[in-house]
C-alpha cells in the first residue's frame, strides 16, 4: 500500500490529521514562490534561499505524487508522466 496522507493519518494519534495538512500548507507551492520573491527582494538575508526554494517544491511534488488516484486528472497528468 502506498503511504499517502490519507492512509498516514490511521497511524498518526487522533488529531494528527491535522499535522499532515499544516505540513501540505507548509510545503505548497506558495510557500516556495513565497519564498523565492522575499529572496530575489533581498527580504531574506540567508544565501540558501534558493535551496529552500527547491525543497519546498520538492515536498509539494511528493504530496502530489502520494495523492494520485488517476494518472490524468481533467487536463492535468500524474507528476512525473509529463517528463520526457
Amino acid at each position: 500500500m502506498a503511504m499517502s496522507p490519507s492512509t498516514a493519518s490511521r497511524w498518526v494519534p487522533s488529531g494528527g490529521g491535522d499535522i499532515l495538512k499544516l505540513a501540505a500548507q507548509l510545503f505548497s507551492n506558495t510557500m516556495s514562490t513565497a519564498i523565492k520573491y522575499c529572496g530575489e527582494k533581498k527580504i531574506i538575508k540567508n544565501n540558501h534561499w534558493e535551496q529552500a526554494v527547491d525543497l519546498f517544491k520538492t515536498i509539494n511534488d511528493w504530496f502530489d505524487l502520494l495523492n494520485t488516484q488517476l494518472p490524468i486528472d481533467g487536463f492535468t497528468k500524474s507528476y512525473g508522466l509529463d517528463l520526457d
